[in-house]
This record gives structure tokens, sequence and C-alpha cells, in this order.
């Protein structure tokens, strides 16, 4: 009996799949409680902020009181400043609970009701030009004006850009305010003239607590690097967007927002072409004519609306080809993993259900070249991609072992997947559809199956 409770020698094997379990568990659970903890700190970050609202309010109201007393100059010059101070600090807390909202997965809240933003832009420019008496700020209109808009939130974005621009700009030039009344939108558009923005910074001058270096004789500064992104928020509330351009002439922030995004929405229905029958000549039968619009309301189907498709290799979704727009459509759609890659630099797009694979390189992975995201296995890929792209020909690969760095540390993980071509119009081949599942969980449930019965067999044999 003695033999028999010998100590089995160790199989490498089991060891390195042991190792890779205990790994794994670890991660995991580091990743899942430092999203606790960072949801808990965002939610008592928010409760804070909003409990701060109230004494700032006090402040406020006590120096306009004060103001109006008229105790004498030195008390009304003292109320003053600290109305200036209160109002400031009121500006942050309103930003970071803006942000701290976004963090936490809510939108930001706007009240649209019909306005006109003429005397709206002109009341906040007012007071602009009264926070800063040595800048010159103009404002220049043209159109109909009236939409259906939060007016407080939008005069928040013009505050946000225009003090941007007097901090940023050559203080000897004016700060230039167009608002140009078109037939569906409205342009509001802040302009100055200074140190032109790099192109790496303005790539993600949008990004949350991004800040640029202000002159020297600014001082310092005491924003939080929020005001773009909650500029950025609160367009994208009203359906709208917002854009910035750069050169040595100027620097240009302009924010676009439909009249009414209810009436937008509303024109906007999935438009088909539908015909009594349908031929051999008309393989595009009952395809969406439009492209986002016939995507569904998900994660993906979100990101691809905000996405500015006319800055990507692919351009604007008006330039697509039908092909192109029946593929991602088909993907975007679909509840099995897919993803289409289009294009020379092989641009990703795909659905909610191959998100999970990703791990951490979603949503930095849409919209961008493939290779970005896959480096690390593109050695492994390209021959496969090239064959698609330059012979027309479908691959199919099953249970196949990559080593992946989707969440930022190197993971054994086994996919099963196909390649398809996709031919465009004038029959070339203009990019690839995938279809794909991630089989690591049944692999590695296998493995331990085939241990455990190992060490059965192993445990029951009869001793030499």
């Amino acid at each position: 009996w003695a033999a028999r409770l010998a100590p089995a020698p160790i199989d490498l094997q089991d060891s390195i799949l042991f190792n890779q379990a205990i790994d794994q568990a670890l991660a995991e659970s580091v990743a899942a409680f430092t999203e606790e903890v960072d949801a808990a700190r965002r939610l008592f970050a928010g409760v804070l902020g909003h409990d701060m609202r109230t004494p700032v309010q006090v402040v406020l109201t006590t120096g306009a009181l004060l103001c109006r007393l008229e105790a004498g100059p030195e008390v009304t010059a003292a109320a003053r400043r600290l109305m200036n101070s209160a109002g400031q600090l009121k500006s942050l807390l309103d930003d970071f609970l803006d942000f701290n909202r976004a963090q936490l997965g809510l939108v930001i809240e706007i009240t649209p009701v019909p306005v006109d933003l003429g005397p709206e832009c002109m009341a906040e420019l007012d007071q602009q030009r009264a926070a800063m008496p040595g800048r010159q700020i103009e404002l220049r209109t043209q159109g109909n004006l009236q939409g259906v808009f939060d007016g407080k939130r939008l005069r928040r974005v013009l505050g946000n850009l225009v003090s941007n621009a007097c901090k940023y700009g050559h203080d000897t030039t004016p700060v230039v305010v167009t608002l140009n009344g078109q037939a569906d939108a409205i342009e509001l558009a802040v302009s100055n003239q200074g140190p032109s923005i790099e192109a790496s910074t303005l790539r993600r001058v949008f990004d949350p607590l991004q800040r640029g270096s202000p002159p020297a004789v600014m001082g310092g500064d005491s924003s939080l690097g929020l005001g773009l992104y909650i500029c950025r928020e609160i367009a994208k509330a009203h359906g709208g967007s917002i854009e910035a351009t750069s050169d040595a002439a100027a620097t240009t922030f302009t924010v676009r927002l439909p009249r009414d995004r209810r009436a937008t929405a509303s024109a906007q229905a999935p438009t088909v072409r539908r015909r009594k029958t349908a031929t051999v000549d008309d393989p595009l039968f009952l395809v969406p004519v439009s492209g986002p619009e016939s995507l569904p309301d998900s994660e993906s189907g979100r990101l691809f609306r905000q996405t500015d498709w006319a800055t990507t290799p692919l351009g604007a979704v008006a330039g697509w080809p039908q092909s192109l727009r029946v593929a991602v459509s088909i993907c975007m759609n679909s509840r099995f993993p897919m993803f289409v890659w289009w294009g020379p630099q092989l641009v990703n797009l795909y659905n909610d259900a191959y998100i999970p694979m990703l791990g951490r390189l979603h949503p930095h992975a849409f919209g961008r070249p493939a290779r970005a995201s896959w480096d690390d296995l593109w050695e492994v890929l390209a021959p496969e991609v090239a064959a698609v792209l330059e012979e027309g020909r479908a691959s199919w690969n099953e249970r196949v072992r990559l080593m992946v760095k989707r969440n930022g540390w190197p993971e054994e993980a086994f996919f099963t997947w196909s390649y398809s071509p996709i031919y465009t119009e004038d029959g070339s081949v203009g990019g690839l559809f995938c279809a794909v599942t991630e089989d690591t969980a049944a692999v590695a449930a296998e493995k331990q199956r085939d241990a455990l019965l190992r060490l059965a067999r192993e445990a029951g044999a009869p001793p030499e």
C-alpha cells in the first residue's frame, strides 16, 4: 500500500494549466475589485459634489445681497470678488458633476424647449465681457436661430469655448463668435487667433482631464480640463456634434446642432428600396439605402453614430459603397460575434457580440485599423488576410491557439473563425467579413476533464 500512496511525478502540462488558472483568476479578481472601488469612488464624488452646490449657492446669494445693500465701495468690491470666486467654484462643480455622471454611464440631462439662440448667446457674451473686460468679443449672426434646445446648457458650451479662446488666443485680437442658421441646423463657431494646436493634441482635445499650456502671463490654471469634454457631451445630448480645426491663421471650434432632435430622429427612419419582384440584375433588393439609420440601438451602433467617419480612412458614410453598407448592416444587426475589416488599412467595425473577445481593446479598436489592435498577432493573421484580399479565397480555422494581449497581459485563448471576401460593385475585393467564436472556456474544461480522468486512472491503477 505504501507504493500506491507514493506521489506521482508532476505533469508539466497540468502544472502549466494550474498556474494559468491561478493567474487568470487573480487578474480577474483584481480587475473586478478595481472596478468596484472606482464605482464607489465615482459615486462618493458625485454625492460630495452635489452636496457642495448648496453652500456655494448660499455664498452667491449672500454676495448679491451685499451688493444690493450698497454698504460702501469697499464692501461692494469685496462682495463682487466673493461672487466671482463662488461663480468659478460653481462652474468647476458643474463640470465635475457632469463628468462624474458620464463616468457612471449616465447621459447628460437636457431640457429642450423652443428657444432663440441669438438672445441666449448675447446674454452669455455680456457675462463673458464683464468677467474679462480687457478682451474684445464679437458676435456675428445670420439666418433663423430658433430651435428646440436646452438654452442653459448651450450657454455653458458657449461660455467654455469663449473662455478657452480668450485664455489661449492673442489678447490683442478679437474672439469671434458666429451663429449661422441653416435649413435644418444651427452652427455655432468660436474662433481666435493665436498659437495653433498641435495635431497630436487636437486629436484628444475633447478627452476628459486634458489641458493645454496657457501663456505664462495667464498665471496658474484652475480648470480641471473638463470644459471641452462637457461641451462634446452636451452637443451629443442635443443630437449634434463638435469639431476643432487649428492652423497658423486661427483656431476654431464649431458646434452643429439640429433644430429639433426629435423631428430629425423621426425623419431619419430607415429608407428601404421596395420593388415587386427581385431579379438577378438587382442583387441589392430590399437593402437599406442609408447607413447609420439601419443599425441597432446598441453599444456598437451608438459608437458608429458618434464616430466622425469623414476623418477616418473610410470617409463619410454617404460615400461608402453599397457592399460595405450591406456588410456592416448584417454584422451589427447580428447577435453572433462578427466583424468587418475594410479598405487598404483594414478599418475594424464589429458588433456587440464581439466586444467580450476584445477585452480592454474596446472601444478604441472600433473604427481603427485592425493591426493597431492585434499587432502582437499580425504575423499569424497577415498571410491568411492577404490570401482573402488578393485571391478572394475564404478561410476556416478551428480551435486555433493564440496568445492575445487584450487585457494588458498575454493570455492563452482559442478561437474558431472564418474569413470571407467582400466584393465591391466593380468585382474587386474591398475587405473581409469574419464570423468568430471563442473556444477558450470549452478547451480549458476539456483539458481539466482529461486531467481529472488521468488522475483517476492513475489513482485506481494496481501497484506494480
